[in-house]
């Protein structure tokens, strides 16, 4: 008996769609979509559960351990505190330790909804990269 599919979870369902109405012709966009938006922002989609989208984009590499890198995650940590009440978008260090990205889970049930959570996480991008210093 042939082992059958798996089957798509609803927000990975969602995310597909989306890649197809963008004309995304990558079969991996059920697990995870690259966007490019304005040729300078590389934004990841991935369906999480309970029919939730994250997108996220990384901002920077961390420093080496020491009093940069100490001094980097301390002020982009007051900051990102500061905008907590005012944005769903939190700047976070990976589980590595080794960068600082951008992250945002929303709910969504619509292609409409993913569009909303992209231009919004957008707008959000736009002022973390004015912000967090450059390597």
């Amino acid at each position: 008996m042939p082992t059958p599919l798996p089957t798509m979870s609803p927000a990975a369902a969602l995310v597909q769609r989306y890649a197809e109405l963008l004309g995304a012709s990558d079969p991996a966009a059920g697990r995870r979509l690259t966007l490019t938006i304005d040729g300078r922002y590389r934004v990841q989609l991935r369906p999480q559960g309970d029919q939730r989208v994250q997108a996220k984009c990384r901002l920077r590499a961390l420093p080496a351990p020491g009093a940069e890198r100490d001094q980097l995650i301390l002020a982009l940590g007051r900051l990102a505190c500061g905008t907590m009440n005012r944005s769903s978008a939190a700047c976070v260090v990976d589980a590595d330790e080794r960068a600082l990205w951008l992250s945002q889970v929303a709910p969504a049930t619509s292609t409409q909804e993913v569009d909303e959570l992209v231009a919004g996480f957008v707008n959000e991008l736009a002022f973390w990269t004015r912000v967090v210093p450059q390597e």
